[in-house]
This record gives structure tokens, sequence and C-alpha cells, in this order.
């Protein structure tokens, strides 16, 4: 799932926010512009009622606009943005180009383009969210402005997705909360710093937002309860192997995964996470001493709550960079 950055601002596109999007009547003009027989009931039978809310962007200079378009799939999540707020959200249920349809809707621009590539919503809500928070989260200059349509790349939008839950119109992370944690990552120069021992300068920040005020918690990989000082939040992938956004990935953190063992063991690749379930490094195992079989033994097989669609990819990274045979 793709993260869309919707500008919705000018005088265009604030009327046609509230033509298409939040009054969107606009049924009849589909049935009468829409000659596609096969998309036009397609249309009819995800929307019963006449409420479609419908948006399109221009082609844009040398077709800019277009090509953001074709990135644009079914089940995307859309941010709406005004005057520094994301003000609305929802997700993408189709795209097509129709350019008759879009100029019966919202007529052309200035410079007489019509918003031909077009989307259609599912279940828009109101929110009410800084852009500088969400520039933050993101990764870029807070006072970054939303202008033209954007299309984030993976890692970007699921940062975004953490942040959002769509669905309820809530954030899942209290803003400033998540806004500090990113904000403490991004500012490290170095996300290594020499003491005694070398040691992860992100770890203590890490640790402060994923376990918070808990005294104890239990190994996202054993299972096993531990005080949090037996417990660090572990990358995925091979740290040495990330960039830093994949660093900064919460995605990309395992959280959190106790000090008997487990972090070890994972860390030097004799488990590993293949569909949620622990697995067994057959061709690093093999001369390992008794206990450390037991141990990861009983490892085997149990589920890795942490994975999911958006760490999959980190997972399986891990994997390969160890060479299971799997």
């Amino acid at each position: 799932m793709n993260v869309i950055l919707q500008p919705a601002g000018n005088r265009d596109a604030t009327s046609n926010y509230e033509r298409t999007i939040n009054t969107a009547d606009t049924l009849d003009f589909i049935k009468t512009n829409v000659k596609d027989d096969d998309l036009l009931q397609a249309i009819k039978n995800r929307y019963k009622e006449s409420k479609v809310p419908i948006w399109g962007v221009s082609p844009g200079e040398d077709k800019v606009n277009e090509k953001k378009w074709k990135k644009i799939n079914a089940g995307d999540l859309v941010l709406f943005s005004s005057k520094g707020k994301i003000f609305s959200v929802g997700h993408v249920s189709m795209t097509f180009h129709n350019k008759e349809l879009a100029e019966a809707l919202w007529g052309t621009d200035k410079a007489g383009k019509v918003w031909e590539y077009i989307y259609l919503i599912d279940d828009v809500k109101n929110v009410n969210i800084e852009v500088e928070d969400l520039n933050i989260v993101i990764g870029y200059k807070k006072n970054n402005t939303i202008q033209g349509i954007m299309v984030l790349d993976k890692v970007k939008s699921n940062r975004v997705i953490e942040f959002i839950d769509y669905k309820s119109s809530k954030q899942v992370i209290p803003i400033k909360s998540f806004e500090q944690t990113i904000k403490k990552l991004d500012e490290l120069e170095e996300l290594e710093k020499d003491v005694i021992v070398k040691q992860r300068a992100e770890q203590p920040t890490l640790r402060e937002y994923l376990l918070g005020g808990k005294t104890s918690e239990n190994c996202a990989l054993c299972n096993k309860e531990y005080l949090v000082g037996f417990l660090v939040a572990a990358h995925v992938k091979k740290r040495s192997e990330c960039n830093k956004m994949e660093k900064l990935d919460i995605n990309n953190i395992i959280i959190p995964v106790c000090k008997f063992g487990c972090d070890e063991l994972f860390e030097r690749g004799l488990i590993g996470v293949k569909e949620g379930l622990i697995i067994e490094n057959n061709k690093s195992t093999k001369d390992i001493t008794p206990p450390m079989k037991l141990t990861i033994k009983e490892l085997i097989g149990n589920k890795v709550e942490h994975f999911n669609e958006k760490s999959k990819d980190y997972f399986n990274s891990h994997r390969i960079f160890h060479n299971f045979d799997d």
C-alpha cells in the first residue's frame, strides 16, 4: 500500500473537493460519460448509492502528474491537504482515465487543462493533522509544503501508515511520541558512537519509544517475560546492510528481543522468520553445541507477531543475507 499526498487548497481544488468528494452526488455524471460497460458496472457494484467520491489530476508539465497517477493502485491511502493541515483521508478503490467525465464534473483550469486522470475513493473521513508533524514522520524538513500530487515510496508510506489509522481517523501512535522518536533518530549524526563498549546510539530512543514506562515485557521471539533491562530493539535486516531510512523504519525493528539468546541467535543468523514463524538455518547450525541446539529447537515454530506485509521484505533480506536454505 502506497500513500498519496494530494493538495486540495487552491480555489479550483477546494471547489472540486466540495463538488465531488464532500457532496459526491456524481453517479449520474458517471453513467452519462463512462462508455466502458464493464467499468460502469464495477462502479455500480462498488457504490450502491449515488454518492461516488471521485478525484482527478491534470497531466501536468511533460505529463509529470500522469506518471505519478500511474503509480496509484486500489487500496492506496490518500491524504488531502490544505492550509498546512491534512484534513481528510480515504483509500483508492479504482483508477481510470476519462477526459469527458472529468470535464463534465470539473470543467477546466485556467490553462484549459482537464483533471482527466481519475481515481475513486472509499471511506473518506475527516482528520486534523498538522503537515509539519507528517513531515517529521516522513523524514522531510518540518516546513516542507505539499505542492502537487505525490506518491510516496514504500518506506515513507509505511511510516505514514503507522502514524495514521485511517479507518478510525485517529493516530495509532500519539503525535508527540512518534514525532519525538523520529526526530531524535534523525538528529543523530552517527547511529553508532564509541563508549567503553561500542553501543548503538539509537537504542535508548528506540527502547523509550517501544517500551515506554514498562518494567517488563515479553520477548518477540521466545515469548518469555523479562525485565526491560534484558531486552533490546533488534533490526530485522542486517544493520550494516541498511541505509539510514531503513535503520529508522519502525517496521525494520523487532520489538523487543531478549539478551538471553534470542538477540544473538537472530543477529548471527542461526534462526530466521518465514511467513511469521521462526525457522532454523540448517547451514549455520550444523556444528553448534547440544545446549544451543536445544535452545533453537524450543524456538522453532514460534509465531512472531511483528511479521506482516510491512516487515516481510526485511525478514526476507535477513534470511538471504544469512544464506538460509528455505
